[in-house]
């Protein structure tokens, strides 16, 4: 059946109610499924809403672990600088005893060591005024027989001035206002203070002597100590030495 047998055999009245009817039905199918896919959508956004709620709650929770691992890494950090610190002080402090242990057994028993004159521990301190220099050195004696060692100690200082070397002497130049002499039986300590020249560069000091045990020559002395050594390594105990007697 067409539309316009249709149309006749209801009627101009009837035919415009099934057409409303149809449009109504129409809308309300629309709506419906206008209805649903909204709800959908809905649902979808609730559920993206409730995953990123979740996701920021573990960014947060994140952020916070890794604030306090790197606030762990820093404290762990300054402790091991501690640690570092005190276990530098402690081999500091080990050496320096041993230090002592072995100068005093040099000076009480030295049976263990050679014997013989020997000069340790020189040290250059920078005075107040410009050249002045104080130099300070321990004299022992590594002998079993402990007899009394006298003589005069002469400190050399070997530097460059006006692009040449040049070669200072306590005992030629008057660099100190008294001659150096030592005597003693077991050890000394030996403080003076020099003024170098101006213009003078020093790189290396040499001490010698020649001992006398009583008015007997035992032989003769020579160390020489680099001068940035006995200025700046001031903590080591033995120095590169050469002597005979």
């Amino acid at each position: 059946m067409t539309t316009d047998e249709l149309k006749k055999q209801l009627g101009d009245h009837k035919w415009s109610l099934l057409i409303g009817l149809a449009m109504l039905a129409m809308v309300a199918l629309g709506y419906n499924i206008a209805r649903k896919i909204d709800e959908g959508d809905g649902r979808k956004v609730a559920a993206q809403r409730a995953t990123i709620a979740l996701l920021t709650d573990e960014n947060n929770q994140l952020t916070t672990r890794v604030n306090q691992l790197e606030i762990a890494l820093e404290l762990a950090k300054m402790e091991k600088q501690d640690i570092t610190a005190a276990l530098a002080q402690e081999r500091s402090d080990t050496v320096k005893l041993m230090e002592k242990v072995a100068f005093y057994e040099r000076v009480m028993a030295p049976e263990k060591t050679q014997e013989g004159f020997v000069v340790e521990g020189v040290k250059v301190t920078p005075g107040n005024s410009q050249q002045l220099y104080h130099v300070s050195m321990v004299l022992l004696q590594q002998s079993t027989s402990k007899r009394v060692l006298r003589g005069k100690l002469n400190i050399a200082f070997v530097g460059e001035q006006n692009g040449e070397t040049v070669t200072l002497s306590t005992s030629d130049d008057k660099l100190t206002s008294d001659d150096i002499a030592y005597r003693f039986k077991f050890f000394q300590a030996v403080n003076t203070s020099v003024t170098l020249p101006e213009g003078f560069t020093p790189q290396e000091i040499v001490l010698t002597t020649t001992v006398y045990q009583y008015n007997t020559r035992k032989g003769n002395y020579t160390l020489s100590v680099p001068w940035n050594v006995a200025v700046d390594d001031q903590n080591e105990e033995e120095k590169e030495m050469q002597g005979h007697q």
